[in-house]
């Protein structure tokens, strides 16, 4: 094959690759229709704990209070670097404060790795690993099953919005800052 045609053929993909990351169609559809997942004060918190490969871990407890994203994400796939940045980038101006935090469902053995993930991205949150009953599926936040998945967190720890795939950080902001108005009367 001649070397001009085998650039027309890779500039559809390329092209199309490109497109899909732009508009945020990675991923599929949303895991749930955008707004709130749960629109009710009596929805059941979030209870968590996820280890930090620094021996910490990120709980639910240090959540409450703000509203919260957790991206679930894997070290080795661009639209997860690209959704935790974005997050990292809300997490640095977003007014009232947020909290964020990565979770990478991958095994214990790439400790390293996750934090070289978070280290590389100058996130400023959180990274940390998933455990056993999250990557099966029925760990505290159900199925994740494809990355990234952003769930934001009201301030009292209940689910508030669910997506899989890239988001606009529009969305994403806007998502936050309905959390961060709920849960305001609650006690942890």
């Amino acid at each position: 094959m001649s070397g001009a045609l085998a650039r027309r053929r890779a500039v559809p993909w390329a092209v199309g690759a490109a497109l899909a990351l732009g508009s945020g169609g990675c991923g599929g559809r949303p895991a749930s229709a955008p707004g709130p997942a749960a629109s009710t004060s009596d929805a059941p918190r979030v209870e968590f704990s996820f280890p930090t490969p620094d021996g910490g871990a990120f709980t639910s407890a240090a959540a409450r209070g703000r509203a919260t994203a957790v991206v679930f994400v894997t070290t080795y796939d661009a639209a997860s670097q690209v959704l935790a940045q974005r997050i990292a980038d809300l997490a640095r101006r977003m007014r009232p404060r947020i909290n964020a935090c990565a979770v990478v469902l991958e095994a214990p053995r790439y400790a390293p790795l996750v934090q070289v993930f978070g280290e590389t991205l100058r996130l400023g949150y959180p990274v940390a690993l998933a455990d056993e009953a999250t990557r099966r599926g029925d760990g505290p936040f159900g199925r994740v099953d494809r990355v990234p998945v952003v769930v934001v967190l009201d301030r009292a720890g209940r689910e508030r919005w669910r997506h899989a795939g890239l988001v606009s950080t529009r969305r994403l902001e806007r998502a936050l800052a309905n959390a961060a108005e709920q849960g305001l009367g609650s006690r942890p």
